[in-house]
Parts: structure tokens; C-alpha cells; sequence
């Protein structure tokens, strides 16, 4: 009776699909919850939301209660003009990312003598609900003074209307840095609920 030889490669192969797929999936999953969480930690309580008075282009009103719930980007439109094509490239560029998030908001001061609706209609802002320009009835000055840190700074202010982190959008990674830390504030998104009509009777 010959003994039976052990097929050693399909024994690898084996061991491959047991041990080794699982165990590499597994140092993925960690890798990227590392990463996640260290995403997280550069995100700062800097604080509440201060009260907010503003009008928006289409003559709306907007108080700080109004952004509870949502994730709300801030910017300030600068006094320099030559600033101002780079600073609507970039929120433009935002905008089209998550155009579909309804909890998405993009505010944007203006100086006193600017008509929300003309500066509105000057960008050709075709999203009036998530892309807001705002005219402040209360200049809240300190928050404002925040954002003249950089030419084109940001403000990223979570659901809960905590003050969360500062951006130079100038910079592109920067830029990729709030996109990340955008898709983490986001509340989650219910599943729709599709409502069918009765049968008749």
C-alpha cells in the first residue's frame, strides 16, 4: 500500500482563502479605521456658533437655530478682488462634490454695501438652497475676524453649531482635508421610505 504524498500547493492555496485573504481584509479594515479616527481627532470644539441675523439672495432670512442639524461651511467674500475667482472656483468645486446633500450648507458673508442678490447673480449660483450668500444684520464681528486669518479661509461648523476647524481652501490639501471632514460630519442619510397608494375599492 503506497503512502499518500501531501499535495503541499493545494494546501497553500487553502491556507491562502482560511488565513490569509480574512487576515489581510482585516489589516485593511484597521488601516482604515486608523485613519478614520485620526481624521476625527483634527477636528476641534472651537466653540458655539454665535447668534446670526442675516438675509440671503433670495431675500430669505437665516438665524443660527436655522443650521441646526446640518453641516454649514463658512466664508467671508474678501475685499480683494483679485481673490475673488479663486474663492468661487473652490466653493463651486465643493458645491458639485455634494450637491446631493440636502445637509450640506455653503454661507458666505458679504460686506454690508453688497446685494445678496446681485453678488448671487454675478457667480451664476444655480443652487440657491445648499450655495448661500448672506447680508447680516448683526455683523457678528468675531466671527468674521476668523476668517480674515487667510485669504481664503473657512470655517467648518458641525450639526450641533460647534465651531470644528479651520481651512486655508488656497491650499489643495487643505481642500481634501474639508472634503474628508465633511463626509464625517454628515448625518447620516435615512433610507426612503416609498409610500404606494392604496387599492381602490
Amino acid at each position: 500500500m503506497k503512502n499518500s504524498s501531501v499535495n503541499w500547493g493545494r494546501v497553500l492555496v487553502i491556507l491562502l482563502f482560511l488565513v490569509g485573504l480574512p487576515l489581510g481584509s482585516w489589516l485593511f479594515l484597521q488601516q482604515g479605521v486608523a485613519y478614520r479616527k485620526a481624521s476625527i481627532a483634527e477636528l476641534k470644539d472651537l466653540g458655539s456658533l454665535p447668534p446670526l441675523d442675516c438675509t440671503d439672495q433670495k431675500g430669505r432670512p437665516l438665524r443660527t437655530e436655522d443650521l441646526q442639524g446640518k453641516v454649514s461651511l463658512l466664508t467671508r467674500w474678501p475685499e480683494d478682488s483679485t481673490l475673488h475667482p479663486a474663492l468661487t472656483e473652490r466653493l463651486d468645486f465643493i458645491h458639485h462634490l455634494f450637491d446631493e446633500k440636502q445637509d450640506l450648507l455653503l454661507l458666505t458673508f458679504l460686506p454690508p454695501e453688497t446685494p445678496p442678490d446681485t453678488w448671487a447673480q454675478n457667480l451664476d449660483i444655480t443652487d440657491p438652497h445648499q450655495w448661500r450668500a448672506l447680508s447680516c444684520q448683526s455683523t457678528p464681528t468675531p466671527l468674521l475676524d476668523t476668517l480674515r486669518k487667510k485669504p481664503l479661509q473657512a470655517l467648518l461648523v458641525d450639526p450641533e453649531l460647534h465651531l470644528r476647524r479651520h481651512y486655508d481652501i488656497e491650499k489643495v490639501e487643505e481642500i481634501y482635508r474639508l472634503v474628508e471632514h465633511v463626509e464625517i460630519l454628515l448625518p447620516e442619510e435615512k433610507p426612503r421610505v416609498e409610500t404606494r397608494p392604496s387599492p381602490q375599492r
